[in-house]
């Protein structure tokens, strides 16, 4: 049965969380800010363990994004689930061997390495975009190493 994520409880939960959210900048691996320089920003949301808490992080941001994902999902509408959001993501990237993105078409893009995902949207970001790595999915590592990980590649892609 496809879930429906388009209700109005579910709104309300965005609203709210969006609010909680703007609480939480600047917590490491909770939309926190790893590089803010001409209208350039990323954004670490490493955190994100399941589809649920990515959604919640990338409909915080308002501006255009890129979503740099960890996703192993392929059985998921992602027309139903990201339709509120498409029309400000510019590129989903997807780090693993499949991309479950692929019905999406144009800006779904796979990637074998999260290095190699940061550099593709280092160079495809635009002023006033963000990059939101938000990976839905749960890692072999600890969270701290996850986003420790990922704030590295970010010095050394965007420096």
């Amino acid at each position: 049965m496809e879930k429906k994520f388009e209700t109005k409880e579910y709104e309300q939960l965005i609203q709210t969380r969006q609010s909680q959210l703007s609480n939480f900048r600047n917590v490491p691996n909770q939309l926190e800010v790893v590089w803010d320089k001409d209208g350039k920003v990323v954004l670490n949301n490493a955190g994100s363990m399941d589809v649920e808490s990515a959604l919640e992080a990338i409909s915080a941001v308002k501006e255009r994004m890129i979503w740099i994902t960890e996703m192993d999902y392929s059985e998921i509408n992602f027309h139903g689930i990201l339709g509120p959001i498409l029309n400000r993501l510019d590129w989903i990237i997807n780090v693993g061997e499949e991309n479950p993105f692929h019905s999406l078409g144009k800006g779904a893009v796979n990637k074998s390495s999260l290095k190699e995902a940061v550099e593709f949207a280092w160079e495809n970001l635009e002023e006033n975009t963000y990059v939101i790595y938000a990976p839905a999915n749960k890692s072999e590592m600890s969270l701290k190493e996850r986003g420790e990980e990922f704030r590295n590649i970010v010095k050394q892609v965007c420096a």
